[in-house]
């Protein structure tokens, strides 16, 4: 089975995203068929399809659950990154093979709370 993903829909929550000029992480949640995980999993070795310090990122990572996909970027000026990002030819390359092996239509999440330990404070 394989998703279109709505590029509208993602695009208009970019477009919100950037009206919180303090969002300086998010994420981007794509559920996976169970039955594709090991697909997924490979995918992933690989790395993104863009070089993440070109493009501004200030971290990225993957993390994945049983059934979905989490990509989270940490932005340094807020959605520009993840706007290079979505405009890149090469990450476009990638989404046709992301759609065989989504389960649904992706997500887009900002952070609605983050705690960061002081780095001179101790653990508790």
């Amino acid at each position: 089975m394989t998703i279109s993903f709505d590029v509208a829909q993602l695009s208009a929550e970019l477009a919100a995203l950037r009206s919180h000029p303090h969002a300086r992480k998010v994420a981007i949640v794509v559920p996976i068929d169970p039955d594709r995980a090991g697909m997924t999993r490979a995918a992933v070795a690989e790395g993104p399809p863009f070089d993440p310090a070109t493009i501004g990122l200030v971290a990225h990572e993957v993390i994945l659950t049983a059934a979905e996909a989490v990509f989270v970027f940490e932005l340094g000026d807020g959605a520009e990154e993840l706007e290079a990002i979505l405009s890149s030819p090469e990450f476009w390359d990638v989404v046709g093979w992301w759609e065989h092996i989504a389960a649904g239509q992706p997500r887009l999440g900002a952070v609605a709370y983050s705690w960061t330990r002081d780095q001179g404070e101790a653990p508790a």
